[in-house]
């Protein structure tokens, strides 16, 4: 693929610009369907070239520069930026942009130690950030570097273990924490999931997935340019407004690859129309990554069922698994190889060669044996560095031994599964696992039960967790209602969610919470936040209701 071997993703960009200029490497679509502003590999590597040059001269090669920018093509070109000028790059979500939430953002800013701010326009930064930044940070408008600095940028010769950029982390279950991520880390785990799919350069790539998370940072942006494809973005809240529009891109552009979580597809299957389906063409999709822990075998069968008169296939899932410590990807369905499940779990696939997997006993760090489970532990040359500034936390999560033979080091992913022959099967969180009368239960299985009790509460919109009540773990389940639900509603929909844990489960719920529409915390990636939704719950800061 490459003329010469490539270090850096950096030097992928400049071969793709220098051997195919004219070929179109971004393109987005304005409110999820109309053709918008586009990047040839020729015209994102100048744009690259020049916003480097600019923030070199400024002095930012080491630093930390925070992109805080909306959906779109401007985050590609500040981002490789970044790269090329070789600092060191920090995604954050736009939406921190808004008064309500600029404590987030300044709390990334404060743990970064973020130097420069890189985005359109300074003028809705610093309306929130005033005079407090001006002495701390640099403010630098990237529309108003003139492409013409690009023929002064110079390569900045950065190595396999300089700093690319931080990731912070979704904070599905705590604080969101800065991952180190090297341009080794990027370009082995690209090495990674070239070997699990095989793109061809000839590919498409469609996606709406956040481009601050590691999912659409790594698995779109990145892997689009690694591989020299063509990658077709729109905004998230579009595909949240109308799914159709994922499906229609896919189809108009012939995509062969799209990547989404768990809940993307079971709500492609809810609010797509019936009628909708026969302007939709998905024979072109291969590879349909579905990255969630866990991978539900219910959400692909009815995905399946549903769009298998567009010409999608089932064998065109691929079950992966990943996280933001191990750069994202970890294992993946193999093309030759069916989908599988055991114990209704879907398997994730093998694990890659270029790495090691064990499953441990999480107390004990010994290893477990085939078909047993325990904590997933991963080693290979993708896992991060660490978390910035966190030496504990690293030394706890990033630097573990097996007990019995020091073998190690290992990162702790916190994710549970086991292993079998060959397979890797995520089975839920270590954290949030839920242990009523000495059984242990998943939460997503609990919730499960619950969004399938009563047609009136929405799909991927419930949580549950355990508290302790007077030194014993009870049960407390939250969900959401649909709209124009109507209050006199409440009585039966928590009848009929406390029945269906009792006959399903055997189960006796401590507390069921009804609340409105788009009120349960969720990640960029859609996960819930079950922490989040457990610390509202016990401060008293959820109000209950069924009007919407």
């Amino acid at each position: 693929m490459f003329t010469t071997t490539p270090t850096t993703i950096v030097d992928v960009l400049r071969q793709h610009a220098e051997l195919t200029p004219h070929k179109r490497a971004f393109l987005f679509l304005d409110k999820g369907e109309r053709e918008g502003a586009s990047f040839t590999f020729a015209q994102l590597d100048c744009r690259a070239r020049a916003i480097g040059r600019r923030l070199a001269t400024l002095g930012a090669r080491g630093k930390q520069v925070l992109l805080p920018n909306p959906p779109g093509l401007e985050f590609v070109a500040n981002f490789f930026g970044c790269l090329y000028a070789g600092a060191v790059a920090v995604p954050a979500c736009a939406s921190l942009l808004s008064a309500r939430k600029h404590d987030r953002l300044r709390s990334i800013v404060e743990d970064a130690e973020v130097e420069f701010i890189l985005v359109a326009s300074t003028e809705p930064l610093t309306s929130i950030a005033g005079e407090e930044w001006a002495s701390r940070v640099t403010l630098l408008a990237s529309d108003e570097v003139p492409e013409t600095e690009a023929t002064e940028w110079s390569p900045t010769n950065c190595g396999p273990d300089d700093v690319a950029y931080i990731q912070y982390s979704s904070g599905s279950t705590s604080t969101p924490k800065g991952v180190v991520i090297s341009h080794r880390n990027v370009m082995c785990n690209q090495r990674m999931l070239q070997q699990a799919i095989g793109t061809s350069e000839d590919g498409v790539i469609v996606s709406w997935l956040p481009h601050f998370h590691d999912m659409g940072l790594v698995g779109v942006i990145q892997r689009a340019v690694y591989v020299g494809m063509s990658g077709v973005l729109m905004a998230p809240i579009e595909f949240i407004r109308r799914p159709v529009q994922w499906l229609h891109a896919i189809s108009r552009y012939r995509a062969s690859i799209s990547i989404a979580p768990n809940f993307a597809y079971d709500l492609c299957v809810e609010r797509v129309k019936d009628e909708a389906t026969g302007e939709l063409d998905l024979s072109c999709w291969q590879v349909a990554f579905n990255g969630s822990e866990p991978v539900k075998a219910e959400t692909m069968k009815r995905f399946a069922e549903k769009f298998g008169r567009t010409g999608f296939r089932a064998e065109s899932f691929y079950p992966c698994y990943g996280l933001a410590e191990a750069t994202v990807f970890v294992s993946s369905r193999a093309p030759s190889e069916p989908v599988v499940s055991q114990r209704q779990v879907v398997s994730c696939g093998p694990t890659c060669a270029s790495e090691r997997v064990l499953i441990v006993d999480p107390k004990t760090r010994w290893r477990r044996s085939e078909g047993v489970e325990g904590e997933i532990w991963v080693a290979g040359p993708h896992v991060a560095q660490g978390y910035w500034k966190r030496p504990d936390e690293t030394r706890e999560v990033f630097k573990a031994f097996l007990s019995d033979n020091g073998d190690g080091p290992f990162l702790r992913t916190g994710d549970l599964g086991f292993l079998l022959d060959g397979q890797l099967y995520v089975t839920g969180r270590l954290k949030e696992l839920i242990i009523l009368h000495g059984k242990n239960h998943y939460p997503q299985d609990i919730e499960t039960t619950v969004a399938t009790s009563h047609p009136l509460l929405r799909r991927d919109c419930g949580a549950a967790f355990s508290v302790d009540v007077t030194g014993r773990e009870e049960l407390v389940v939250l969900h959401e209602v649909k709209r124009q639900t109507p209050p006199e509603k409440s009585f039966e929909i928590k009848c009929a969610i406390r029945q269906a844990l009792a006959e399903d489960r055997a189960i006796k719920p401590y507390s069921v919470v009804l609340l409105k529409p788009n009120t349960i915390p969720k990640t960029s990636s859609g996960k819930i936040m079950r922490s989040a939704c457990r610390a509202d719950f016990l401060r008293n800061n959820l109000t209950e209701s069924v009007f919407a």
